[in-house]
């Protein structure tokens, strides 16, 4: 993460392009955004930031594909 200055604007455009050259082709993407404060920044994407293990462990409760079909198996 690198952040600008508003007087830098053509600095941090140039070098968003060179970050989304350098991340063609992969799973990394190079995002613009404008905020005022880191704080603004966290609130905007709290999911960038957030706690992922409630999301994980939501995933524990659904079977996976494998167990569906031992349950839709089983005699009982």
């Amino acid at each position: 993460m690198t952040s600008y200055s508003t007087r830098m604007s053509k600095v941090a455009k140039v070098d968003y392009a060179d970050a989304e050259k350098r991340f063609t082709g992969s799973l990394n993407q190079a995002v613009p955004v404008p905020v005022d404060s880191i704080n603004d920044l966290q609130k905007a994407h709290q999911n960038f930031f957030g706690d992922t293990r409630i999301f994980l462990s939501s995933l524990e409760v659904f079977p996976s594909e494998e167990r569906k079909q031992q349950i839709n198996s089983s005699p009982f």
